[in-house]
């Protein structure tokens, strides 16, 4: 492994607070989001204080090929890209997302051993639980428990991902003029802004996606479950469009801005409902699957970790795609869970001080990027 993958793969998932501002940039398979959050004196009812304040953000379309599934087709193609962003930013510094869906994200529990003995006891067990051999990942982990008079062993989450997968990205991000302080799993950084800080509760949060969607489970904090689903906004716009005859951006206005209100009793109505609640019906049944195997197995595998209980009990939506009209309430009738938007500013900004730089519904597509850079700024709401 060359000394960059080393620099910059040792910090895979964050294991300390670095006050270093940066970058937050999320690259997905159509587009790169970027933001970028610096700390200053913000005047607030008691006095100044440090605080988060936006210092710049922007979004370019991918083209289609450049990206596939996560994986880098056309490395002169995104290099352009990440070479235009260091150019619109004041920025050297990047946090980057790697894609959900070739990434790995277990809880391990492990015999008791010495602490500095636990990495190789991860690399060890690492393969009964990844499809892929050690020498393959990268990875990294955090101790959510250690041995104690209740329990013997040591709880860990693991993050691992394709070690050429993150050498790709890692690479292109420093060929562009970036110092790649941190990849990071997409589900980490959404949790980061999305779920609050002092959160003790078993939270899932869906990352509604215009390509795919994400499913992960937090306890405390921490993401300790995650995976996708090949479900997206744009499956819902191409059913609308051979159904309706309508066209992209027609489609999109009837998903966003009607989508499962019925508010009229006509054909074009029902057809538009019924497309819409096909598609999020297929989605709710796998989440519903994964919500299952928490509430047995991992329930069981965590015992006893806080008084709050193992189950999942209350769902955060965000991603571009919670801004379809009426989609609340669906989720909630089919899961069964009280359902809340999120808000992506939660942990960032604090309202009485600060007024954010863009509507509720375009923050929820900056999600992710909101939680990379908030990966190196202040760790809560500003004063």
């Amino acid at each position: 492994m060359g000394k960059l993958m080393e620099r910059v793969l040792r910090r895979l998932p964050p294991p300390a607070y670095l006050t270093m501002p940066a970058l937050g940039v999320d690259i997905s398979d159509r587009s790169l989001k970027w933001l970028e959050l610096r700390e200053e004196n913000i005047k607030g009812p008691f006095g100044s204080a440090r605080g988060n304040v936006v210092g710049g953000f922007g979004e370019i379309e991918i083209q289609k090929g450049t990206i596939e599934s996560g994986q880098i087709k056309d490395k002169d193609g995104l290099l352009l890209i990440l070479q235009r962003v260091r150019e619109e930013s004041s920025a050297t510094r990047a946090v980057v997302s790697l894609p959900e869906e070739h990434t790995y994200t277990v809880s391990m529990r492990l015999p008791s051993v010495r602490l500095r003995e636990l990495r190789d006891s991860i690399l060890f067990s690492l393969d009964q639980y990844v499809p892929l051999s050690p020498a393959e990942l990268v990875f990294d982990y955090e101790v959510v428990r250690a041995p104690n008079e209740v329990s013997d062993s040591f709880e860990v989450v693991v993050s691992a991902v394709p070690l050429t997968l993150a050498n790709d990205y890692a690479s292109l991000v420093e060929e562009a003029g970036f110092s790649a302080l941190a990849l990071e799993i997409e589900s980490q950084a959404i949790a980061r802004a999305s779920v609050p800080i002092d959160e003790r509760i078993v939270v899932m949060v869906l990352d509604l996606g215009r390509m795919r969607s994400g499913i992960s489970i937090c306890q405390n904090g921490r993401v300790r479950f995650s995976s996708t689903i090949e479900v997206g906004g744009i499956e819902v716009e191409r059913a609308l469009m051979d159904a309706l005859g309508a066209d992209e951006g027609t489609a999109r206005t009837l998903k966003e801005e009607k989508g499962f209100l019925v508010r009229e009793d006509d054909d074009a109505t029902k057809k538009r409902v019924a497309l819409l609640s096909k598609t999020y019906g297929a989605f709710c049944e796998e989440v519903s699957k994964q919500i299952e195997y928490w509430n047995v197995s991992g329930r069981l595998r965590l015992k006893g970790e806080n008084d709050e209980g193992g189950e999942v009990s209350a769902i955060i939506v965000g991603g571009g795609e919670a801004n379809t009209a009426g989609i609340v309430g669906f989720l909630e009738e089919k899961l069964s869970l009280p359902i809340e938007i999120a808000n992506p500013w939660r942990n960032v900004l604090s309202f009485e001080n600060t007024i954010p730089p863009m509507e509720r519904s375009t923050a929820l597509r900056y999600t992710t990027a909101i939680g990379l850079s908030l990966r190196n700024s202040l760790p809560r709401r500003c004063a």
